[in-house]
């Protein structure tokens, strides 16, 4: 399983589908256990994720991280969509399907 994420993750790296790779530093595919069972998605990468190419390392991922505590579990995967707004789609339809199978 773990394998099939990070082919996800250099598929999603390699992506131009869409005009979405102009303006990021670098993909932000997600990371954690493919055997956590748990599958988080944000809006978009924001600043600090587009910065250090991680899901959720800024303000929202630090309340994330808080809540989840609050619950007894600890991020396990987390996978930011690369959408700018709600309207926008990307052209990577088919890698996000396939991670939410994985």
């Amino acid at each position: 399983m773990q394998d099939i994420l990070r082919m996800l993750a250099d598929e999603i790296r390699a992506c131009t589908a869409c005009p979405l790779h102009r303006s990021a530093r670098q993909a932000v595919p997600g990371e954690g256990s493919a055997e956590s069972g748990i599958f988080f998605l944000g809006e978009a990468p924001g600043y600090n994720e587009d910065l250090q190419g991680r899901p959720f390392v800024g303000a929202a991922g630090q309340l994330l991280d808080e809540l989840l505590s609050d619950i007894g579990l600890r991020r396990r995967t987390a996978t930011p969509c690369p959408r700018r707004s709600p309207r926008a789609t990307c052209g990577c339809t088919g890698i996000w399907r396939r991670s939410s199978r994985a």
